[in-house]
């Protein structure tokens, strides 16, 4: 199964964050990824509280597949953070991993300050597993998000 089957499609399901500057909290998320054929998945995230109507947070971007198991990873958020990845893609038995590390963060002047990211992507049928970790505001890289989600009937 090729990279693009295995992510085609809208993900749902519940996260956690934690970071050192903020409380602990849990979110919705919904994740949507889709491609008209070309070597590029298009990416929008999106995560509402628990209630499912107060937005928290989004971004949109690009995976483009730029060789055999080489990814590049391009996003935008709202918040004034641009990232620009390197990455690869792995398949083990009937899990496939991508996993993206920053190349580039670049901020808007009234952004907080974010100068490193790692993302990891684990699909396993219909279940994607993500992470996100960050090194922001002053902290070293650590675990900010991680949520749990299931693909949606088509």
């Amino acid at each position: 199964m090729s990279i693009f089957e295995r992510l085609q499609g809208v993900f749902q399901g519940r996260g956690k964050g934690v970071y050192p500057t903020i409380e602990p909290f849990e979110y919705l998320e919904t994740l949507s990824l889709f491609s008209d054929g070309r070597p590029f998945i298009r990416l929008e995230q999106k995560t509402k509280k628990t209630d499912g109507q107060t937005p928290l947070h989004q971004e949109v971007g690009y995976i483009r597949v730029v060789g055999d198991s080489r990814l590049e990873l391009l996003l935008i958020q709202p918040t004034g953070v641009a990232e620009i990845a390197e990455g690869a893609y792995f398949e083990e038995e009937d899990t496939a991993l991508m996993e993206f590390r920053s190349y580039k963060v670049v901020t808007t002047p009234t952004a907080k300050s974010v100068s490193e990211t790692l993302r990891t992507y684990k699909v396993r049928d219909l279940e994607l597993v993500c992470e996100f970790h960050m090194a922001a505001v002053g902290h070293d890289r650590q675990l900010h998000l991680r949520s749990e989600l299931t693909k949606a009937e088509a």
